[in-house]
């Protein structure tokens, strides 16, 4: 765990990033969940537990949205991407599964990544008061193409979505 805190550039964090879970995952929204075993799994080093955080991570980002607190999701949301990115190109972490299940980790890893990164750039323009420019921007695209990239249907998905879903906060992560 120190390493990827290192890679990261938040070696001073942990407590904040990590240890805080210890608490929160015991909260009645987790505690049924596949990864309320997060921290045997980290105390018994096994690789799982890197999966358990980032799924942890997913939902508490998605619960931090739901509450309204937009700068915390944001803040947790780099965090994820950080840790995807550091378990892809920034560490031999993939090296220590067989070469059989390597790919389907990869595969869906990047996938996760990408839809981070959606996550974020939705978050970013709502905390930008710019979601309705962009849902009108979608709308005069299609309009005039018929076509929209996947990714952009995606984050019309998310914006469009939380735009009757809440007032003040407009995102829930659906990608």
């Amino acid at each position: 765990m120190e390493s990827i805190f290192e890679f990261i550039n938040k070696t001073n964090s942990v407590d904040k990033y990590f240890y805080f879970i210890s608490d929160e995952i015991k909260k009645d929204i987790y505690k049924e969940k596949p990864y309320a075993q997060l921290f045997e799994d980290y105390k018994k080093r096994e690789n799982l537990w890197v999966f358990s955080y980032l799924s942890f991570l997913n939902e508490y980002i998605q619960n931090m949205v739901k509450q309204n607190q937009l700068e915390t999701a944001i803040e947790f949301s780099d965090l994820y991407l950080e840790i995807e990115e550091w378990m892809l190109e920034g560490s031999d972490f993939l090296q220590k599964f067989s070469p059989e299940k390597r790919p389907i980790i990869i595969n869906k890893a990047e996938q996760q990544l990408k839809n981070a990164r959606i996550r974020k750039e939705s978050l970013m323009l709502i905390k930008n008061n710019q979601s309705e420019i962009y849902i009108q921007d979608v709308l005069k695209t299609l309009r005039l193409s018929s076509y929209l990239r996947d990714d952009k249907v995606k984050i019309f998905k998310n914006l469009i979505f939380n735009t009757s879903h809440n007032n003040h906060t407009r995102f829930y992560c659906s990608t």
